[in-house]
């Protein structure tokens, strides 16, 4: 069977990855830290520094197949714990945040109510969920969207930021995505994923960590070749 066969010679792809695939972020309250370019734009424009909180953000429909990804929408990034450690604890912490993020502070206080009843927010309301591994998305990487209807990874070499649509394996790794792209994964697609109607598949983790790819014997000039 051609399924055996390619695990026979593949490694599960959740070890090749050494479990480097991450969901994307969740945020419990996008009216509030999903912005639009213009309200982007406008912040900046009032106080520079709103920069510095202010990251691209992907949705799963703006992830093509080998396509630079783009998108008009934009995070408003405070992670948790953020606010305690840039304060150096100090007791008045949203006072601190009005002070040296005002523009920002002042679009996010008319959902302090809302956000703060979600139950999914960081130490203080105007913080998004803990997560482990932020850094992951300023990183290059491969990025794919959790429903499609064929291999649909892309590259991102510019540290985008994803919503929970997407999914992303943070590494720089080519190789990889010509695999993933490729005829071979349409077939484990096909053989492995759990079907949605209209012909989509959910590629999760739960699955796709089983993926059989190939490794590379860098040693070897033909594979090495093979590789380039």
């Amino acid at each position: 069977m051609l399924l055996d066969k390619l695990r026979a010679v593949g490694e599960p792809l959740g070890e090749y990855v050494k479990g480097k695939i991450y969901y994307g972020i969740k945020t419990g309250l996008n009216e509030a830290f999903v912005i639009d370019e213009e309200i982007r734009n406008r912040l900046i424009a009032e106080d520079p520094r709103s920069a510095e909180l202010i990251k691209p953000f992907l949705v799963g429909r703006d992830i093509k197949r080998y396509q630079p990804p783009r998108s008009d929408r934009y995070l408003i990034l405070v992670p948790n714990g953020w606010t305690r450690e840039q304060s150096k604890g100090m007791n008045d912490s949203w006072g601190w945040f009005q002070k040296n993020y005002p523009v920002i502070a002042s679009y996010l206080a008319p959902f302090a109510g809302v956000a703060q009843m979600r139950y999914d927010k960081g130490e203080y309301w105007w913080e998004l969920r803990p997560c482990d591994y932020y850094a992951e998305f300023e990183k290059p990487k491969i990025i794919y969207p959790n429903i499609c209807q064929k291999p649909e990874f892309t590259f991102d070499p510019i540290g985008l930021y994803t919503n929970q649509k997407c999914f992303i394996i943070s590494l720089p790794d080519k190789y990889l995505l010509g695999l993933l792209n490729s005829m071979l994964t349409f077939f484990l697609f096909c053989s492995i994923l759990p079907k949605l109607r209209d012909n989509f598949y959910e590629p999760s983790f739960v699955y796709l960590k089983d993926f059989p790819i190939r490794p590379i014997n860098f040693s070897d000039p033909a594979d090495k070749a093979r590789h380039d």
